[in-house]
């Protein structure tokens, strides 16, 4: 069964085609961009939100492997210190 030459005809008319084009590029090439830099934004929040609980984490444990070793340049003030950036961090990290 071949195509119906009228109906190949409007299908392959340079209208049609344009139109076509102009849909594709004023809705699916938006729509994808969109989705793409949405990705990307999660993405960087992620990494943001790991690098700021792997800094705090590291900290912490820095400090109180200091104290538990007796570093003399550890003094409980700053350990004191250290405990309360702690804190800070996981209470503005888990907000």
């Amino acid at each position: 069964m071949e195509p119906n030459p009228t109906l190949y005809d409007w299908l392959a008319h340079p209208l049609l085609l344009l139109i076509i084009g102009a849909l594709i590029s004023a809705l699916i090439v938006p729509w994808l961009t969109q989705r793409w830099q949405n990705h990307q934004k999660k993405l960087e929040l992620k990494s943001d939100l790991v690098s700021r609980i792997s800094e705090s984490v590291v900290n912490m444990v820095m400090a109180v492997l200091y104290a538990v070793l007796g570093a003399k340049s550890l003094t409980p003030e700053k350990y004191d210190e250290a405990f309360h950036d702690w804190q800070t961090r996981q209470a503005v990290i888990g907000s």
